[in-house]
């Protein structure tokens, strides 16, 4: 099946319950999470205030008659700051869409893209793994910006492979070269952008949502052995991991390492060199912050920030990851893949993202 369908576009940020706080509240009271009611019209009842309370897992907030006279996106809103806002103080930023892997090589990707509707004043994320072919990758972002009045892109290893239609560039020529092309598109973003309002012009003083693309590569720093070495005699051989970044992207030399990958050598110093380039954008948005303007964050990266990402690291607020997971027949594959994931470089930045400051912590989240 397609990794990126419709269903794929159909997380916001801002506001909407947590996937998994929707998913934990909806088993209990035994309704599939997709069946959520819409919340634009107003509360009916005191019992129906109780059920998006609970719904909120907010029972320690206490509940009035005033509250009828909200609309239950509002009690929602409420329920969900912690009693922090009440609607006279709701926060009201744009809705923005996510996806990531594309691959609109595939004639069908592309057809399901140019079947989307039109989304006027919302964004978009995309989060890398387009294309490799440059005239696909500028197709497919022009798709995005005819339906979205706003699209964020950072590339994905698939995007930085290197054809010989690339002019003999490197993988970081090509990173500078998608830039460049973001840039020429007007409404594309590789670089963070403040939205204001919810669409219609309205916003207060104040208050924005960064959306704040990460380059990211990985390094060794997510690799399961490190955490888990027992797990070493699970990984097996690199070089019959067939992992095709090795071969088709090309970084300079010194960062590069001798390994026993299929290549004979390992991306070491890229995740490192590509956090350099986001400095600038990290620091633009922390002082930005601090300096309140703004008071939200969606950060996106193609690859991951931390071990608990991983897709094998069940207990995602766990510490500590159990071999038993991988004693099956694939289970070096697991063990080689925490290699080429991602990297806690991009941890780091995110966090710096919202440091300092005072007041009330700006509202964050992060995508990869």
């Amino acid at each position: 099946p397609l990794r990126s369908r419709p269903s794929a576009l159909v997380r916001s940020l801002c506001g909407r319950r947590a996937a998994e706080r929707q998913d934990s509240s909806s088993a209990r009271r035994g309704a599939p999470a997709a069946a959520a009611m819409p919340l634009s019209r107003r509360v009916a009842s005191c019992e129906r205030l109780a059920e998006l309370q609970a719904d909120c897992m907010a029972d320690d907030l206490p509940v009035a008659n005033h509250m009828l006279s909200w609309t239950e996106e509002e009690a929602v809103y409420y329920f969900e700051s912690g009693g922090q806002e009440p609607p006279a103080e709701q926060r009201v930023y744009p809705r923005v869409w996510l996806t990531s892997d594309v691959h609109t090589d595939r004639a069908e990707n592309m057809a399901w893209l140019r079947s989307l509707p039109q989304h006027p004043g919302d964004a978009v994320v995309v989060a890398g793994d387009v294309s490799h072919q440059m005239e696909q990758l500028e197709a497919t972002l022009r798709a995005f910006s005819e339906r979205f009045a706003h699209v964020f892109f950072t590339a994905g290893n698939h995007d930085l492979w290197i054809t010989r239609n690339d002019g003999g560039m490197d993988s970081l020529a090509k990173l500078d070269a998608i830039d460049r092309l973001c840039d020429r598109m007007g409404n594309v973003h590789s670089t963070p952008r403040l939205l204001r309002g919810d669409g219609s012009g309205a916003h207060k003083p104040g208050q924005g949502l960064w959306v704040v693309p990460l380059a990211s590569w990985y390094d060794d720093s997510l690799d399961l052995t490190h955490f888990t070495p027992s797990l070493i005699h699970r990984a097996g051989d690199m070089r019959a991991f067939t992992w095709s970044d090795f071969a088709l992207c090309k970084w300079p030399a010194a960062l590069l390492r001798p390994s026993d990958t299929m290549t004979g050598h390992y991306p070491a110093g890229v995740a490192c060199k590509l956090a350099e380039r986001n400095e600038p954008s990290v620091r633009e948005v922390n002082e930005a912050l601090c300096g309140a303007v703004g008071d939200a964050v969606l950060s996106f990266s193609h690859f991951l920030p931390r071990e608990q990402t991983l897709p094998d690291w069940l207990d995602p607020a766990g510490l500590s990851f159990s071999p038993d997971w991988v004693s099956h027949p694939a289970g070096g594959t697991a063990v080689n893949f925490s290699r080429v994931a991602g990297s806690r470089l991009i941890d780091e930045q995110l966090r710096r993202l919202t440091a300092g400051g005072g007041g009330a912590p700006p509202r964050g989240c992060h995508v990869d």
